[in-house]
């Protein structure tokens, strides 16, 4: 089980945010929106972790702040199986946009799955380690279209608080 600060062992689900995260957090939104790629709609895992990244990130770029967040438990219990991660967040996306249709969507995480997920998408390997952002996009007219069988996305860049990597 890993250990908080204060080696208080905790189920990985609640463990918080380390500082670096915490650092992390805002500068990678800041970069979302200097790219221009701040989201209309955020799908996040409900993991402790990730709603503090969340949070740190609406304080770094306050327009965050004003955008719809829902919180999946399934982001977080599937997120070390691609395929089911991909599945979940097919069902969240297009059940979340279908009536309010946002066109950009951040998926928030913090595990493996979400880096084959976005490799799976893009038909690439994408590696996203910690406050890494992968922008995706599709040519597609709806979500259901996007995230259907066959659906062909596009790796246009991956931000890294670091240095800003491009494809």
């Amino acid at each position: 089980m890993p250990r908080a600060p204060g080696d208080t062992p905790v189920p990985d689900r609640n463990r918080a945010l380390a500082p670096r995260g915490v650092k992390a957090a805002g500068r990678v939104a800041k970069l979302l929106e200097e790219e221009g790629w701040l989201p209309d709609l955020i799908l996040s895992s409900d993991s402790v972790r990730t709603a503090q990244t969340l949070l740190h990130m609406k304080n770094a770029v306050p327009k965050i702040a004003d955008v719809r967040c829902l919180f999946f438990a399934s982001f977080y219990d599937n997120s070390e199986n691609a395929s089911t991660t991909f599945s979940e967040i097919r069902k969240r996306a297009v059940e979340s946009t279908a009536v309010s249709g946002e066109r950009t969507v951040l998926c928030l995480g913090h595990d493996f799955g979400w880096s084959q997920c976005a490799s799976m998408l893009c038909g690439e390997e994408v590696e996203l380690k910690t406050a890494n952002a992968a922008l995706l996009e599709s040519e597609a007219e709806s979500w259901a279209e996007a995230l259907g069988f066959g659906a062909k996305w596009e790796l246009c860049d991956v931000l890294r608080v670091r240095r800003k990597n491009t494809s």
